[in-house]
């Protein structure tokens, strides 16, 4: 009995103290419960103060932070850690007066957008998802993001430094480690992974700057590796295996498979119909080729 007891009086002293905690920190305008939203500067509680718990934006509102559910047509808050969801737009800006960003998942009839702030979660819309972080985003038409992600929309857009995966129609990369397939044109300015599609492509911008230059502006000087497995391959640099109809590459180490193998410069083996070495002894051989 007398462990009951004990147990029943701290239960309520613990109980007590934290009603006392949140009054208090209500009194002090750290976080609210309840928000609802009109229209900007009408709100049953002001924009800088924090949301713990429900907000709702009727048609439109947002307030600084948002810690739990932010629901409505229209939303814009700085911080959200939960779930938005919104009939039409979800808008997270970059702020100066504390870190932004979004941990959760975000819902839109429309557009998610994150500016200048990193993500974690989910971004699910019914057009376009826009924002940077770690996480998976699904869209009907276009994706933009970076970092660590998962894309799949008709077009994927991403970033420098990315390491996921896009699925797509159409997938664009600045550099990436990862895969992009089962799409009509995939196209990497550095790929560490897999190409599949109709028309794969791998680029180096800077294969006209001399070395100098390149240190200067910070240009990466290695190429891609990996598989590019489609109709047409075109790389300017690539390390690894090229299989289709067509390939084609400017500087390649490994293997050419296809109908037609074409390389400037190659160091490795070419199987198809027709294999061309540009810079070599031997600059065309049917059935295979090679140069080391």
């Amino acid at each position: 009995m007398f462990r009951r007891e004990r147990f029943l009086l701290t239960l309520v002293s613990t109980l007590l103290a934290g009603l006392v905690c949140v009054g208090q920190s209500s009194a002090a305008g750290s976080c609210q419960p309840l928000q609802i939203s009109f229209v900007s500067g009408t709100s049953l509680v002001p924009q800088y103060e924090s949301i713990c718990g429900l907000s709702l934006n009727l048609p439109a509102g947002g307030n600084y932070r948002v810690t739990g559910l932010d629901l409505g047509i229209i939303s814009g808050t700085s911080r959200m850690n939960g779930i938005q969801a919104n009939l039409l737009l979800n808008i997270t800006p970059f702020s100066d007066s504390f870190e932004g960003g979004m941990r959760g998942i975000q819902i839109a009839g429309l557009t998610n957008i994150l500016f200048g702030t990193q993500m974690t979660g989910i971004q699910i819309a019914g057009l376009v998802n826009a924002g940077s972080g770690t996480g998976l985003q699904l869209a009907s038409l276009v994706n933009v993001g970076g970092g660590t992600q998962v894309q799949v929309a008709l077009f994927n857009v991403s970033s420098k430094g990315t390491s996921g995966v896009q699925l797509g129609a159409v997938n664009l990369a600045d550099a990436m480690t990862g895969a992009q397939c089962c799409g009509i044109y995939n196209s990497a300015e550095a790929l560490s992974g897999i190409q599949i599609g109709l028309v794969n492509r791998t680029t180096n911008p800077y294969a006209g700057f001399s070395e100098p230059v390149r240190s200067m502006i910070g240009a990466r000087n290695e190429p891609s590796t990996g598989l590019q497995l489609g109709m047409i391959n075109l790389a300017d640099a690539v390390t690894g295996v090229q299989c289709g109809l067509v390939n084609r590459a400017v500087a390649a180490r490994g293997l050419q498979i296809g109908l037609f193998n074409i390389a400037t410069d190659l160091y490795g083996v070419q199987i198809g119909a027709l294999n061309i070495i540009e810079h070599s002894s031997v600059p065309f051989m049917p059935i295979v080729n090679m140069r080391f």
